[in-house]
């Protein structure tokens, strides 16, 4: 396992990675309502 917490994992079929930055965009755009309550509780 790497020394970094915040390395990708990655399989063959998926690439799973922190949120960063430049995903500000894309994350605001999943922010409904609803998850926004869930995030809150």
């Amino acid at each position: 396992m790497s020394g970094d917490m915040f390395a990708p994992m990655e399989t063959k079929r998926l690439r799973l990675r922190c949120v960063e930055s430049r995903d500000a965009v894309a994350t605001s755009e999943l922010m409904t309502p609803m998850v926004s309550g869930w995030v809150a509780s």
